[in-house]
């Protein structure tokens, strides 16, 4: 009867031990990679707070979890394996920060599984398959193409991709779903907040860029970002580039918008609400015109869903939609004369570029349809 309890908390300790290790090794790697700079010793005091946090909460997957989601789009790639395999530009294999985290779930789930002898249970189904064709045919392209370390490159991250299903099928239950939707949504309000100061300053700074920490923003993300319209700037986030981010948020806008028609707790709503509102103040810094188009169509659709599955009344989701539409116009209308400017100026030049893109991708294909 007594050993229930012990081997809890010897599971518990376990799990922070890992953490606070891989917390530990972060942050000295943290300050040894180059000089120190103020980015990189906030980092470095802020890195064991994870592991604080998961021993606080005694929820280190969700915790790690959640941080995942939320610094995903934190733009940052490190070649580190140029030494190895060449210089191949962009194309290189390369490690971004959520990765760290990564491994850290892996590492927790390896021990779970090796020393805790936790049970596997997948709760799907094995979509990490459907990935082989694409794998197949990288590997084909790589023995016809001439340079044929980029298949391999393309092999690698669709491998990376196929591990993260793998997880989510074995370690992901109601509860971590749960904290996605969070992290969404908290992901959502941190790149529209930074997104708002960016346009506010006229800055394509990072955070600290914003908030007067260093870290000046760059020449090409300024160039991006002075795609001057009516002489404002383009907001780019963390993400690096206005149409990126806005393609971004089209995943949780939709989600936030959901819980705000569908959700029982009037918390809840409020909440998910707050997430639209802001969400849809930073797409609009982006100055991003399909997107705005997509997310127009998604919430007009989402409306009709939710009707349709008798959460709403047909008359209150029209009402809803006209007040919508109302709001949106009195509050874009100081703005009609940037928004005409947007939406014509270059409108030819946007349309010629994507088309010129589809035709190239065409003329691949019919020079080596499977190849």
């Amino acid at each position: 009867m007594r050993a229930q309890p012990v081997t809890s908390m010897s599971r518990q300790f376990a799990s922070m031990s890992l953490a606070a290790l891989f917390g530990l090794c972060a942050c000295v790697a943290g300050i040894q990679f180059g000089e120190p700079t103020k980015k990189k010793l906030i980092l470095a005091a802020a890195v064991p707070l994870v592991p604080l946090i998961c021993w606080i909460t005694r929820q280190p997957r969700s915790v790690l979890i959640f941080l995942w989601i939320l610094l995903l789009p934190y733009n940052r790639m490190y070649y580190w394996f140029d030494g190895f395999v060449g210089n191949h530009g962009p194309q290189s294999p390369y490690v971004i920060p959520t990765d760290c985290i990564l491994a850290a779930l892996f590492a927790i789930w390896t021990y779970e599984v090796a020393v805790l002898k936790r049970p596997l249970r997948s709760s799907g189904p094995r979509l990490e398959l459907w990935l082989l064709p694409f794998g197949l045919m990288c590997l084909l392209s790589s023995f016809g193409a001439p340079n044929v370390s980029w298949g391999l490159f393309e092999i690698l991250r669709l491998l990376k991709v196929a591990l993260v299903i793998i997880y989510i099928r074995y370690n992901v239950t109601r509860q971590e779903i749960w904290v996605c939707v969070v992290a969404l949504l908290c992901s959502l309000c941190a790149q529209s907040g930074v997104a708002m100061l960016q346009m506010g300053l006229r800055s394509t700074s990072g955070v600290l860029g914003l908030l007067g920490g260093g870290g000046g923003e760059a020449a090409g993300l300024r160039e991006i970002g002075e795609a001057a319209v009516g002489g404002w700037h383009r907001a780019v986030g963390t993400v690096g580039h206005p149409s990126n981010l806005a393609c971004y948020m089209l995943m949780p806008i939709p989600l936030a918008t959901a819980l705000t028609l569908g959700a029982t707790d009037m918390r809840v709503r409020l909440l998910a609400g707050l997430a639209v509102l802001v969400g849809l103040g930073g797409l609009a810094c982006t100055l991003s015109r399909w997107p705005v188009a997509l997310c127009v169509g998604q919430l007009t659709l989402l409306a009709i869903v939710v009707t349709y599955l008798g959460l709403m009344r047909a008359k209150m989701t029209l009402g809803l939609l006209c007040v919508s539409v109302f709001v949106g116009a009195v509050a874009l209308l100081p703005f009609s004369d940037l928004i005409y400017d947007r939406l014509t100026r270059d409108l030819g030049a946007s349309i010629d570029f994507r088309e010129e893109e589809a035709q190239v991708a065409l003329t691949m294909f019919e020079s080596a349809p499977l190849l």
